[in-house]
């Protein structure tokens, strides 16, 4: 602030300013006017123009024209082949008074010491040479040049004083996929973030996580279906197959969700906030903690499509007009109820082969059968009747055609810029609490602030 002060108090002429020079002519290079007049300075800044300033210092200018010095904005001095030396000598003459440079090139291959040389050039140099820290060694991921410098390195050469900041980003994917490592170098390192501002609520998702040998490695959902294992038990014997929506994605983000949510509850009671790390390989691991305990102890799952491998009658068999229906047999009490109510043949338990859970499993074929024989000689409504009043668990296998039209879809209209939109409602029903969902905005809708909307209808 006193730095502050003297500047203004110099510029206005209150007090002498350190340096002043007289008498010249400025040209504004904006208007391309021509000023009489002086210049005062403080420190390293011009402060005024124009006026009959005192100075602790007074250079006669007289006759001469002052002109700004070009800047350089941006520079691999190291492409010239030549030395910051040698370039301050060729280009200070000609009026050029400031280089910001990129040492890019010269840290793609030795790295910081690269950045190093330049920074102890600068300061021996008549320009101004300002060095900025090379964001992206390398350039890309295919690039072996021989150096690769991470956040931590830039670290320590980011206190010189001809710092001048991050040179040119061209990570442009690490920062779209917001790369933990691309954070770091942009500034937003968690460990920072975390000391500044010791209540922020930190979740960070990665494929793999921040350790180990593919936490490098890309990852999507279905990447991490096929990695997880995940795939290897969907589908049917005949090939793995992903799961027929973004499973990984969605149960992802549902675990960011919970956890973030723990964390304002621990907020709450300590005041203090919270760092998150989240992978999706994590996440699906934890999902298929039944199938791999399965597989650890010698009963590795197989694809059966939809039937239970421990089960028998499960699966889905086929009305006699076609439409395939699922279902799924518990106990020998159900057993029992559907052969005498929906298939007709009480007798059936009755058969060795047939008697228990363990020989139905075991003569799964056999099974199968005769259920497929006996649904096959009904009618879809026929069944659905039949099934319901044996109180047999089962479901018609739908397509999503059948789900538009489905009795239990609740939706919710919500008005878009293209008009009413209808999709299914969100899952938690809070009693007593009439939810309201405002429209989807427009683009740049919300510039001006953000304003008021009807509520949305909920429609069963």
């Amino acid at each position: 602030m006193a730095e502050l002060e003297q500047r203004i108090a110099q510029g206005r002429g209150d007090t002498p300013a350190d340096l002043v020079l007289r008498g010249g002519t400025i040209l504004d290079v904006v208007t391309g006017a021509r000023i009489s007049g002086d210049v005062a300075i403080c420190g390293d800044t011009i402060v005024g123009i124009g006026a009959a300033y005192e100075g602790r210092e007074v250079i006669d200018v007289a006759g001469l024209t002052l002109v700004p010095g070009f800047i350089d904005t941006h520079l691999h001095i190291e492409s010239s082949l030549v030395t910051p030396f040698e370039f301050d000598r060729c280009v200070a003459p000609r009026g050029v008074t400031t280089a910001i440079c990129d040492p890019h090139e010269i840290a793609n291959v030795i790295g910081l010491d690269g950045i190093r040389y330049f920074q102890e050039a600068s300061v021996h140099t008549l320009m101004d040479i300002r060095v900025q820290l090379s964001s992206c060694v390398p350039s890309t991921h295919m690039e072996t040049a021989g150096a690769e410098l991470d956040a931590d390195d830039l670290r320590q050469v980011m206190g010189h004083a001809s710092g001048i900041g991050l040179a040119e980003f061209m990570n442009y994917p690490g920062v779209i996929h917001r790369d933990p490592g691309a954070m770091d170098k942009l500034g937003f390192a968690r460990e920072r973030l975390r000391k500044d501002y010791p209540k922020l609520i930190i979740c960070t998702i990665s494929g793999y996580g921040d350790d180990g040998p593919y936490a490098d490695r890309k990852a999507y959902d279905l990447l991490i279906q096929a990695e997880s294992g995940l795939a290897s038990i969907t589908g049917g014997p005949e090939g793995a197959s992903r799961v027929g929506m973004s499973i990984v994605d969605v149960a992802t983000g549902a675990t960011a969700h919970a956890a973030i949510l723990e964390a304002l509850i621990g907020r709450s009671v300590s005041g203090k906030g919270a760092d998150i790390r989240i992978s999706m390989f994590d996440v699906m691991a934890d999902w298929l903690t039944v199938p791999l305990l399965a597989a650890e102890a010698g009963q590795s799952p197989k694809r059966i499509g939809l039937a239970h491998p421990s089960i028998a009658p499960y699966g889905v068999f086929t009305s006699k007009d076609g439409k395939d229906i699922l279902i799924s047999i518990q106990n020998e009490r159900e057993w029992k109820k559907l052969c005498a109510e929906v298939l007709d043949q009480p007798a059936l338990p009755d058969d060795p082969r047939l008697a228990n859970m363990v020989a139905r499993v075991k003569n799964r074929g056999f099974t199968d059968k005769i259920v497929g024989d006996g649904f096959a000689a009904l009618t879809r409504d026929a069944l659905l009747d039949r099934l319901a009043k044996a109180d047999i668990a089962f479901a018609e296998v739908n397509t999503m055609d059948d789900l538009a039209r489905h009795p239990h879809l609740r939706r919710i209209t919500v008005d878009s810029p293209n008009g009413p939109l209808a999709y299914p409602a969100p899952a938690a029903i809070v009693v007593g609490d009439d939810r309201s969902y405002r429209p989807i905005p427009a683009i740049g809708q919300h510039g001006d602030g953000l304003p008021g909307a009807a509520p949305a209808k909920v429609k069963s």
